[in-house]
């Protein structure tokens, strides 16, 4: 790792910016009706490479501008796209101040990076949704998953109260590329808990791409890609320090939170640090108390970043998070009767970046990244009082990026680089047998590996005077895997006598070395009728490599056994989506349909009903369905908002439904700001009855719940502000189960009715 550093801290050195005589140019862009200052908007001079951001002041600053004439664009998630034509004349210094109107609406001005390059969301022909700031904080749910689940086309996937995570279209886990500010979150899929390894008071916000993008992330993105991005540091033009502290509390699981913010930084560097902590007790629901489903954990994160030339930008990021004490309530594959819970689970993550910009005419900017990332898991599991069962792993990815910007003809914009990562798992498993006085040791997984090289490059086209907008992308992918001989069990001691019995060839691996070699494409249409209604075309090839659970994977723990497969082939994917966006001032509407075709499946094939389960791969499948949002603004600020999806699965092998696909669902929301005081919000969530299920599945009776909340607008205390936050979530205490939440083994009823408060003092 450290030699990685080395290597960036060089590369520093070596590359010069590029100068010329030219003007600076000072802005600042503030709310025209309060005049208070807008951190973070996308500031950008049309046609050119100078793009910035507004600091936490709402200041910008672009150097050695040449002379001419700039039609400059700022947008802010928000508020309305704002545009100026200026003069740059050579040796002045240009002061600008801008005014932006705000709009309740979604106007698809907010800036995405999970296309690899940053873009205004209205001028990506891809499938998208975004979890802002504003939704964050004004929220009080425990996880990343629990927001995300409420986007359209996204549901959650629980194992109880902390261990979530999502399905998009009716794909989940390992059709899923998780990423934490871009780099891979790689782990266990068995259960749902790797997007709970992350500090929600941390997280600035999230995008998911929602459909196959393996031509930029490489395999496992069949499905589509989360990307989490946490709380960031700007430059400032002198030193300034800002910070936020967070108190929170929800009645539903006496669950308390406390988080801290600071962030600091002048001309030439940043910094900030995040720490939080949280702890809940066991859920309520309205059956009753929900058993071993409390938890508690802890969050810090930290970055410093620096610019030894105004070209060239440094940043290395810290995180750690860590829960332990953590109650699972699912079941399969635990017996129904039996007691788990995280001992620990803890995410450590180290990466460095340096970003060479405007290095020429032609290449617009060089990024270089390096991440190591460490997830850790000890599980206990009490089948009965006679027997403990403790799985612990280690999961170690290590990545490295290198991606080029490229501005050809002034109507391409190409994106190409390399993209390498590997993990690493280590891991064992003991069971306690009391009675006997034994203790068996195996392993779930063998000590193995997964690594995967990548080259891709992508191409963005304008036409027709940027009434049409093409996208081209391509991937080629190496992946590796690689496993030691483990034979099943390893050793038992009796009364501590070391036996070492025959090996179970059931559940015994060979060492082994496979390579899969895949290519990957995308292409995406954006068509503009006018100003504010086009059409957005898209469609991709994907792959995904069979994970090490699916190839290696032995879990005995009630009679059912559940086996990996190394033969598995890799699964391939065909998407298309079709959107109709309108981005109107009072009407934002935003309508898709896809279709998702499946070669190689894998799925948990049953040998000997209702014991064994080998993975196998299928043949074909097929989803396909909708999802929907609308906002209408009337009346002033008032805010009416609908969102609609809907899957279905289908084995066209065997013509079954496939498992895992959550029914029709919809949400109705309004917000009715109340003088300049608080938005007072009202919202009902609508599941239809699922009965379109699998072989192996449950029917799920449609259930509806209401939610009332109110956000005050931000009160000013001499140097502090803060607002607050306050609501009832499942305000009739309505008693409903999630169909995703079912397929594990205990049918879990969702939590009742839950009061909660939240405040944040700022400065």
């Amino acid at each position: 790792m450290k030699y990685i550093t080395y290597i960036l801290l060089v590369l520093v050195i070596l590359v010069s910016p590029i100068s010329s005589q030219t003007a600076d140019i000072n802005g600042i862009v503030k709310d025209s009706k309060t005049l208070l200052p807008l951190s973070y908007c996308s500031v950008s001079f049309q046609g050119t490479m100078f793009k910035t951001s507004s600091n936490a002041r709402g200041e910008f600053l672009f150097k050695k501008v040449p002379s001419g004439k700039y039609l400059i664009t700022i947008s802010h998630l928000g508020y309305k796209k704002y545009n100026r034509i200026i003069t740059v004349k050579d040796l002045n210094l240009i002061n600008l101040e801008f005014l932006l109107k705000s709009t309740p609406i979604e106007l698809g001005e907010a800036i995405v990076i999970s296309t690899r390059s940053k873009n205004i969301l209205r001028e990506i022909s891809l499938p998208i949704e975004i979890v802002n700031s504003k939704k964050i904080e004004e929220s009080v749910e425990l996880t990343t998953s629990d927001l995300l689940s409420e986007e359209p086309g996204i549901d959650l996937i629980s194992d109880g109260s902390w261990a979530k995570t999502v399905s998009i279209r009716g794909l989940s886990k390992q059709n899923i590329v998780y990423l934490v500010d871009g780099d891979r979150i790689e782990t266990s899929t068995n259960l749902a808990a790797g997007l709970s390894l992350i500090d929600l008071n941390d997280v600035s916000r999230m995008e998911i791409i929602k459909g196959g993008l393996s031509s930029l992330y490489g395999t496992g993105a069949t499905g589509g890609v989360v990307n989490i991005i946490t709380s960031q540091a700007n430059n400032f033009e002198r030193f300034s320090l800002k910070g936020s502290l967070l108190s929170s509390y929800t009645g539903v699981n006496r669950g308390a939170s406390s988080s801290i913010n600071l962030s600091a930084g002048n001309n030439n560097w940043y910094a900030k640090f995040t720490g939080s902590v949280r702890n809940a007790s066991d859920t309520k629901t309205p059956n009753g108390i929900l058993p071993n489903s409390s938890f508690q954990d802890y969050g810090i994160s930290t970055l410093l970043g620096f610019s030894p030339s105004e070209n060239i930008g440094v940043k290395f990021n810290y995180q750690k998070f860590k829960a332990s004490d953590v109650g699972i309530p699912g079941g399969s594959p635990f017996p129904q009767n039996a007691s788990a819970r995280y001992l620990e689970a803890s995410r450590e993550l180290f990466s460095a970046s340096v970003r060479f910009k405007r290095i020429s005419k032609l290449f617009s900017n060089l990024k270089l990244k390096y991440y190591h990332q460490l997830i850790k898991r000890d599980v206990e599991i009490k089948p009965n009082s006679a027997v403990i069962v403790n799985p612990k792993a280690d999961h170690i990815t290590n990545g490295f990026l290198a991606q080029s910007e490229w501005i050809a003809g002034g109507r391409h914009y190409l994106i190409g680089g390399i993209d390498l990562w590997k993990r690493t798992y280590e891991g064992g498993r003991s069971k306690n047998i009391k009675p006997q006085n034994k203790i068996i040791f195996d392993k779930p997984v063998p000590n193995s590996s997964f690594g995967n090289v990548g080259l891709f490059l992508q191409d963005e086209f304008h036409a027709l005077k940027n009434k049409l907008k093409l996208t081209f992308g391509g991937r080629y992918d190496l992946v590796f895997i690689k496993s030691e001989k483990t034979d099943n069990p390893n050793y038992i001691l009796v009364n501590g006598n070391k036996i070492i019995p025959p090996s179970n060839p059931q559940s015994s691996f060979s060492a082994g070395n496979e390579m899969n070699k895949s290519f990957s494409g995308n292409f995406g249409v954006l068509y503009s009728f006018t100003k504010s209604i086009d059409l957005a075309v898209s469609s991709a090839y994907s792959f995904r490599s069979p994970s090490l659970e699916e190839r290696f994977q032995f879990i005995d723990l009630s009679g059912k056994i559940f086996l990996g497969n190394p033969k598995l082939k890799p699964e391939e994917n065909l998407s298309f989506n079709l959107g109709l966006r309108i981005w109107k001032e009072k009407l934002s509407l935003n309508i898709n349909t896809f279709i998702n075709y499946f070669n190689n499946l894998v799925i948990d094939n049953i040998e000997i009903p209702d014991s064994l389960f080998i993975k196998q791969n299928v043949g074909k499948a097929r989803l396909y369905g909708f999802d929907s949002k609308i906002e209408y603004n009337f009346l002033g600020d008032y805010l009416l908002s609908f969102t609609l999806a809907y899957v279905n699965g289908l084995d066209t092998r065997t013509n079954e439904y496939l498992p895992q696909i959550s029914p029709f669902n919809s949400t109705i929301a309004l917000t009715l700001p109340i003088k300049n005081y608080f938005n007072l919000n009202l919202s009902s969530t609508l599941y239809a009855d699922q009965n379109k299920i699998s072989t192996n599945e449950t029917r799920t009776p449609g259930y509806t719940y209401y939610n009332i909340s109110v956000n005050s607008y931000s009160v000013n205390l001499g140097n502090f502000n803060f607002r607050i936050t306050a609501g009832i979530k499942n305000m009739f205490n309505k008693s409903y189960k999630s169909h995703l939440s079912t397929y594990r083994g205990i049918n879990l009823t969702e939590p009742g009715k839950n009061f909660y408060a939240k405040i944040k003092i700022y400065w």
